[in-house]
């Protein structure tokens, strides 16, 4: 009885886990992660702020190891690229497509990468 409780405590006290389904939901975890990326040295984040700014970064830094393990040309980030500069980039992009911000947070993030960094086509 005592296993039990203590499991369904910390199922209840342990954050749950967000993923951002719309381009709206990721642009707002995203925006917590502007505090990271743009500073010179480590910034106190509060709990909430930490939470969102891991969401954002797992969803993208997922989001770009898929499409590189099947070797899409959707975009062609350069090697150097980082989780953080994308997020950047995401961001960007929301605030020139408001309008797309009620569809998934897959297509907007492929539509803000592919403008960021098309791919060349060999001749």
């Amino acid at each position: 009885m005592k296993c039990i409780f203590v499991v369904v405590l910390a199922f209840a006290v342990l954050p749950t886990v967000t993923f951002a389904q719309s381009c709206i939901e990721l642009m707002q975890q995203c925006r917590a992660s502007v505090k990271i990326v743009n500073a010179p040295e480590p910034v106190p984040l509060s709990m909430a702020e930490a939470h969102s700014s891991g969401s954002c970064f797992g969803y993208i830094g997922g989001f770009v190891d898929a499409i590189s393990v099947v070797g899409s040309t959707l975009f062609c980030a350069p090697t150097d690229s980082t989780v953080g500069q994308d997020a950047l980039i995401y961001l960007a992009w929301t605030d020139k497509h408001p309008d797309q911000l009620h569809k998934r947070a897959g297509g907007c993030l492929a539509f803000a990468l592919a403008e960021a960094f098309p791919c060349r086509s060999k001749k």
